[in-house]
Order: C-alpha cells, then structure tokens, then sequence
C-alpha cells in the first residue's frame, strides 16, 4: 500500500514524450514482433469518475471490480477523480470531455463518447467483449534510473482496414492503490445507514456521522483508493494517429517516459475513435502492463 500525501504534486513530477517510431516500426521492448498479428483478443476497458466526497462513488468501484473478477485479464477499471486529493489538471480536462452525467458514472470503450449509470457498465463490456479484436497493442516498460521508466507501444493492425475516422492513442500511468489523510483522501460512505441499503458491503462501514438534516452517514479514514489515473503519458484527450497506421497489417510504435512515484504504477494504452459528431466513439482495444515489465499482442 502506497500513502501519498501531496498528491497535488504528482503533475510536477511527471516528465512526458512522445515520437512516432514508425519509420523503424520493429525497435525492441516489445518481445520480437516485427509484423502486425492478424488478429488479437478484444478487450474492454472502464473509466471511472469518482471523488472521496462522492457518497454513492464506493459502489462503483464494486461494480468495476466484480466485472474485472468475471472477465480476468480481458477487463481493467481506471479511475479519475475530481474535486479531491486524487484530482490532477489532466484528469480535470478528461472529465470536462466526457463526463456530462455526475458522480458516480463512467465508461465502457468510450461509448458513444460520453459517461452513463454504473448500472449499465456490465452490459456493454459483454457487448464490447462479444466483438473480434481489429487491433492490439503491446506495451514494454523499462526501468532507466529511479522510478523513471521508457514506455515503448506498439499497435498493430489485423488483415482489415479500421474505419474512417479520427484517431488516438491514450496512455495513462495508474496507481495501484493511494490513501492519504484528511477529507481530501477520507472517503464518504453513503451506504453506512443498513436501514436504508439493507444488505450493502458498505454498512456500517466508516465513522459514523450525523448531518444536520439527520441524514447518517460513514466516513472512511484510510480507505484504499483503487486504479486512480495520476498521469497521462500523451496529451490528455490523445495523441494523433495517422490515417496510414489503421491500415490492415499496418506496425507502428510510440515511445514515451514518466517518472513515476513509485512503482504500484501500470500503464494502460488505447487506441480511441474519437469521432463524436456521428456518435461512433470507440475505444477499439486496450492493454495494460505494470512498469518494469512488458506485454505483447494477444
């Protein structure tokens, strides 16, 4: 477990680049691909909103993980918070993009381009899930000195063209796990009162607190902050990625550094359709890795 307390900081500290290698698409890190598979494993990917203020937000991460135990190694869960200790100003403009339907919501694939209930996630994973992958990426992170890591992705491309559109890749650095002290990082528990949400994993769990309407409520010291996005490795809403690298069979590669604060960090990429004036936002693959260790097309 990881206690960060000057979480604010953690924008400061994080040294990003980017340049498309493509022109030596087969540089290593990646294990010894050097052309594109034709076919990979789809999977789906969960981005979260949330906030330690958010009362309900404890019932999302439930949700997110009781979908990654279903579907192991083919699911991840990130989470961006805002108004809280966790915020950063990349996730401040990834929630203004996207978020238009409150605390706690999210995304499966970037779906329509736009956050919806925790409710639906489960279904639309199994719809993302039931679809055959287009595309991979496999992602090599190595240790250069320190917490500073060289993340090198590679994204293929199977034996069909993707779609016209506009496309991005997006990489984030997750943390594992943070908790910090104070109501920045203390969690807000509105489950705590069992007569109203009999049967809840969250009752009774906090310190109890009255409100001034009567309302009960918990508040949890310590509590384990899970898959929280504190860096994005590209610009915040994507990098660029030439029409001619979604061509069938098409290997290109990108190499970034981050300077991490410690190493409960992974990396998740994706490769994002981000075409929202015709409603057809797709996030079409993603993969993730924890630094100081690499991942190959699936």
């Amino acid at each position: 477990m990881k206690k960060l307390f000057l979480f604010a900081t953690a924008a400061s500290l994080f040294l990003f680049s980017c340049k498309d290698d493509s022109a030596d698409p087969n540089g290593g890190g990646t294990g010894n691909t050097t052309t594109a598979p034709k076919s990979y494993t789809q999977n789906s990917v969960i981005e979260y909103f949330s906030g330690a203020w958010c009362g309900y937000c404890p019932d999302g991460w439930l949700r997110a993980e009781s979908i990654m135990e279903a579907n192991p190694g083919r699911v991840e869960a990130v989470v961006i918070h805002r108004g809280d200790g966790m915020e950063n100003p990349n996730g401040v403009t990834i929630d203004g993009q996207y978020n238009k339907a409150g605390y706690p919501t999210g995304m499966v694939n970037r779906i329509g381009g736009t956050t919806e209930s925790r409710t639906g996630w489960n279904a639309k994973v199994s719809q993302v899930l039931s679809n055959a992958g287009k595309c991979g990426l496999a992602i090599s992170t190595t240790k250069e000195s320190g917490t500073n890591y060289k993340v090198k992705i590679k994204l293929g491309i199977g034996d069909k063209d993707l779609p016209d559109g506009s496309y991005k890749l997006v990489v984030y650095g997750v943390n594992k796990v943070v908790t910090g002290t104070g109501s920045a990082f203390d969690q807000v528990n509105y489950y705590y009162n069992a007569a109203q949400f009999p049967g809840h994993p969250y009752n009774n769990v906090g310190r109890k607190v009255t409100q001034s309407n009567g309302a009960i409520i918990g508040i949890i010291e310590g509590y384990e902050h899970k898959h929280v996005v504190s860096y994005v490795l590209s610009n915040a809403l994507g990098d660029p990625v030439d029409s001619d690298k979604v061509k069938a069979g098409s290997l290109s590669e990108y190499e970034y550094s981050i300077n991490t604060l410690g190493d409960d960090v992974f990396i998740m990429a994706m490769l994002y359709e981000n075409t929202l004036a015709t409603g057809t936002s797709f996030v079409h693959n993603a993969s993730w890795v924890d630094v100081g260790s690499s991942v190959d097309f699936k």
